[in-house]
């Protein structure tokens, strides 16, 4: 028999190694969010993560915030698309994924980074917060130029081109965001919150572009899969009704 050599032993060590990391690999990845909080009143109370499920919003985890800090961890089966709760009141969209997020929140700015998909939700965010404060400046513009004495009709014809083109410019670049991430969750989270918008579910030609050409992963997801069901119904409602009158 062949006696077992140091050496010998020492040879079967990388390979030990390799499959004792293969292994810790399949035993679930976890997240951990470090959280700071600035606004005054949510001192002592309790922050929640909410993900939509079966047509509803069900707790993840949960924690209290205790000057003005917080922390969540926990592990995870796959990536998720969650938000940051107060109440019934939702502080921000976040995504669960492998790693370490730093979340940072005021009254006036809310900051996520450390993981991929956060990062890019977040530029997305701040680029469509951009929009979002073009959009919010029309009145003092109309105020501004009736100060400077412009015709009331012309004041009209230039803020109503100007908000037609700034929600032009908002509607590509939510469109170009959900294709561009049809494949990960933040496509069909983005697409959740732009449709929550409407008064009901309808088919526009924005969602119709954003679905003509998804993927089935993407047109399976639950909330994408029922948004789009309800919406078509309706929009057949509403031109069955219109040829009857």
């Amino acid at each position: 028999m062949m006696r077992r050599t140091p050496a010998m032993s020492l040879r079967w060590f990388p390979l030990c190694l390799l499959l004792f990391l293969l292994c810790s690999c399949h035993s679930g990845s976890g997240y951990r969010i470090i959280g700071e909080s600035r606004i005054d009143n949510l001192d002592g109370r309790k922050l929640y993560l909410k993900r939509y499920a079966d047509e509803t919003l069900v707790n993840i985890d949960s924690a209290t915030v205790h000057h003005g800090h917080f922390e969540f961890s926990g592990k995870l089966d796959s990536t998720l698309f969650a938000h940051l709760f107060v109440d019934n009141e939702s502080l921000m969209p976040l995504v669960l994924e492998e790693g370490e997020i730093h979340l940072d929140f005021s009254p006036e700015e809310q900051r996520l980074s450390g993981t991929p998909l956060n990062d890019s939700l977040y530029s997305f965010i701040r680029q469509k917060g951009v929009m979002d404060g073009l959009l919010s400046d029309i009145p003092h513009r109309e105020s501004a130029l009736i100060m400077e004495g412009y015709d009331h009709d012309e004041i009209v014809r230039m803020l109503s081109a100007e908000t037609l083109r700034i929600q032009q410019i908002t509607e590509r670049l939510v469109a170009k965001f959900i294709k561009a991430n049809y494949r990960n969750v933040l496509g069909p989270g983005i697409f959740m919150i732009m449709t929550s918008a409407y008064d009901f579910p309808l088919m526009t030609p924005e969602i119709e572009a954003i679905v003509l050409g998804a993927p089935q992963s993407f047109l399976d997801d639950p909330y994408v899969s029922l948004y789009v069901r309800m919406a078509r119904e309706n929009t057949e409602k509403m031109k069955s009704q219109s040829t009857d009158d």
